[in-house]
């Protein structure tokens, strides 16, 4: 669905550039209001710091929890 395609765009914007263009900004807006941006933006950025804490700190990985692959295939 290109809902949920701008919102995993969203993500790999802040992820990889930590900012979003325009035209993405302006079809979410479409769709979002300036409150559910902000929510959409901090809970990007909760889940980066808790991703930050949880490395440094070499937290033990949670038993039964699903795993990430090592490495992503590239252009992803």
């Amino acid at each position: 669905m290109p809902e949920e395609a701008d919102l995993i765009r969203l993500c790999d914007a802040l992820h990889r550039d930590c900012d979003v263009d325009d035209a993405l900004w302006a079809r979410l807006r479409t769709r979002y209001s300036e409150e559910a941006m902000l929510a959409l933006l901090m809970l990007a950025g909760s889940y980066r710091t808790v991703s930050y804490l949880t490395n440094a700190l070499r937290l033990p990985l949670e038993a039964g929890a699903r795993r990430f692959p090592h490495s992503m295939p590239a252009g992803n």
